[in-house]
């Protein structure tokens, strides 16, 4: 990895495999996922007391495994706990719109967290404000 801007899509196509209702979906880029693994990894971004306190996009970009959640509201099961000094082991990047896409994608008929039907990406676009 030389640090430079990756231009190729990591997650067009990629699927959900979790999707939790009332909570948050999951596209794991890992093989174990069905997704292969994009190649690279992230720099971890948390701080201590960093809270998941509204819908979010979040990532844990280590390898082999390249976790992306998209909360549908507040995570807090997803902050650690205050005494315990850690930092989340998931960095907040953004939100995702639009939101009720979001949620009825997390209300998606699913036997234990998992999709019953493919649920796939079809484009990512990431864009700055």
């Amino acid at each position: 990895d030389d640090g430079g801007v990756v231009r190729q899509p990591a997650f067009d196509g990629a699927a959900f495999d979790r999707v939790l209702p009332g909570l948050l979906l999951r596209v794991a880029r890992s093989p174990a996922a069905g997704n292969d693994a994009p190649g690279y990894s992230l720099v971890d971004e948390a701080w201590p007391g960093m809270k998941n306190d509204r819908a979010g996009l979040l990532c844990a970009g280590r390898d082999p495994a390249f976790d992306w959640l998209i909360t549908v509201g507040p995570a807090t099961i997803l902050d650690t706990a205050p005494d315990a000094g850690e930092r989340p082991q998931f960095t907040v990047f953004g939100s995702c719109e639009p939101l009720d896409r979001v949620q009825a994608i997390a209300n998606a008929p699913s036997q234990r967290g998992k999709p019953v039907s493919a649920i796939r990406l079809e484009q990512v676009r990431v864009s700055r404000r």
